[in-house]
Parts: structure tokens; sequence; C-alpha cells
């Protein structure tokens, strides 16, 4: 940000019904703006929440705080909007409170052992339904121009797919950007052609199944259960296993006997029958699942086996919640 002369930008507005959270009207502009003010997800949240001492409170952040708090306002609202009438936004609400659900499962791992969990703070709210809107709106106004729109795999309309991230990460969303500005500003060259947004949607559609490809490789193939993930790493794995077997040894068994298995609360992922052990934090295969289990599902699962020196965890499904 230049903050002695003119940042230029291209801002997406949008008039937002402050009484239903509908989206009235929206359009596409290049602008200018004053220089921004830089925040993390915590400290953005802190501000909201009240949470900065007033001898720190400096008259920007104190606007900084205004803007932010009528931000959320509308853009919560229009989000609650979108969740009443779209599906697929309520799934996708669905899904980040599940994730945020199995984070905190997981955070006795993580956390502890100096990784980072997944939040969805106020912070993250803000971002995560501004770019919901920033999608939605600039979708519209492209089909209203009866533009072709460059998108990638599952981004249609029915998934919620998104024409850009913060900060742009992938090709398809350059292209996205490219052809907004092309069509609804009249700026960077002529418009993309239909044939133009195939071809991008052939390479985005070449680079996800590169990615996919290489997911599965570090995938265990075997269907019988037992693959912890390797994302903790190996020491970090240990611990976490020797914290278990503590664990079943204060409550009768030491999950390696032939006899009675002892049974633990877990949730799923989400991913390939894949769960979560509560309080330990270690993402693991499960085996005896008849279907496949929803994210953020309650289970009880028995331990197979457990072997804190060689890295080894089997579980097996013991009974879905009711």
């Amino acid at each position: 940000a230049n903050h002695s002369g003119v940042n230029r930008c291209v801002t997406l507005w949008a008039y937002i019904d402050e009484r239903t959270g509908k989206l009235l009207d929206a359009g596409l502009e290049r602008s200018v703006t004053s220089a921004p003010i830089p925040f993390t997800y915590s400290s953005a949240t802190s501000l909201l929440d009240g949470n900065i001492s007033p001898d720190k409170m400096t008259a920007e952040m104190q606007k900084a705080r205004s803007i932010l708090a009528l931000a959320e306002r509308n853009l919560l609202l229009w989000s609650e909007q979108q969740r009443q009438t779209n599906d697929a936004a309520a799934r996708r609400h669905e899904r980040m409170a599940a994730r945020q659900i199995i984070s905190d499962a997981t955070s006795p791992l993580d956390t502890k052992l100096g990784g980072k969990k997944f939040q969805y703070s106020r912070g993250h709210r803000i971002v995560d339904s501004a770019l919901d809107l920033y999608g939605y709106a600039l979708t519209n106004l492209l089909k209203r121009a009866k533009a072709p729109i460059p998108n990638a795999p599952g981004q249609g309309g029915d998934r919620r797919g998104r024409l850009g991230t913060a900060p742009l990460r992938r090709y398809v969303d350059a292209m996205a950007q490219r052809q907004a500005l092309s069509v609804l500003c009249n700026y960077g060259g002529p418009p993309l052609t239909k044939k133009e947004c195939n071809v991008v949607y052939q390479a985005a559609a070449k680079a996800s199944d590169a990615i996919k490809t290489v997911r599965s490789k570090k995938k265990d193939n075997s269907a019988n259960g037992g693959a912890i993930s390797q994302r903790h790493g190996r020491a970090n794995i240990q611990k976490a296993l020797q914290r278990l077997e503590g664990h079943l040894a204060r409550i009768g068994t030491d999950g390696r006997s032939s006899g009675k298995k002892q049974v633990v609360r877990a949730l799923s992922t989400g991913r390939e029958n894949e769960v979560v052990l509560e309080g330990i934090g270690l993402t693991v295969k499960c085996a005896g699942v008849d279907g496949t289990l929803t994210k953020g599902e309650k289970v009880l699962v028995h331990i197979v086996k457990l072997d804190p020196v060689q890295g080894q965890l089997m579980v097996k499904l013991a009974s879905r919640a009711t």
C-alpha cells in the first residue's frame, strides 16, 4: 500500500437490505482508496470483541473497529439470508461448523506440539462472507452481461464455487478477475471467448487431477483401517499414542490384550471414514464402517491395536450416534 499517494484498486460495491440481508444491487469499478490498515484474524477479532485496552486504542483503530462492525453486521445478514434460500450455502455453513468441532477435538495434539488448529473467529467469518458475496455478485454481474465465466471443476452455481480467493492463489482466480475487469470495467484487453474460458477450465482440471494424484499416493491403500494420518509427524504421533495408552491403562485396558476392547469417543473428519480421537487429537482410518461417516459425526470406536513404539493404532467402529 502507498501511504502517501494513490492506492489504485478494483472495488466491488454492494447494497444489502439491512432488514432482510438480501442483495439489492452491486457493481464492479476501478477505484482509488486510502491506505489499508493491516489486521490479522486474531487482532481483528480482538478489536471487535473489545479486548484491546483503551490506552492502546488509537484513533485509526477506533475507525477500523466501526468499519469492521458495520461490515460484519451486513455481511452476516447476507450470509444468513443465503443459508435460508440456498442449500449449498447451508451445507457449507454446516461443514465449517463441523470443521471447528473437529479442530477443537484435534487441538490437544496440534497446539501443544506447536501446530496450528483451524479457527472460525469473527475475523475469519467477515473475510469468508466477503469472499462469498464477492463471488456471488460477480457471477451475477457477468451473467447479466452475457459473458462466459472462467471456472474450475466443481465451481458450478450449485457448488457455490468462488471466483476469487484472498490473496489470489490459483490460475483460474486470476483469469476470472481478468474477465471481470474486461467485461465490467472495459480494462485489460478484450474479454475471453467461450472457447478461451474452456481452455482455462481444462488447465484447472489438469492441475486439480495432478493434486489428487499426489494426495492419493500419500494415502494408505489399506481398506482395513489403522492408517494414522502422517501430517502430525512421527514424534508427535508417538507422544499422542503414549497419552492414549496411559488413558486406557487408567480405565482398565492397554489396548493390546486379546480380551475386551476399550471403547473411546471419536469424531468423523468426513475424509474416507477417518476419525479423530477426542482428547487425543490423532486422526486414523476407522474399520468396520457400513457406508460413510458424515463430517462431524460422533462415534464410538474400539481400540483394536495400539503400539506407541512402532507408531501403530488400529480402530474399529463400535457404534454411531443415535
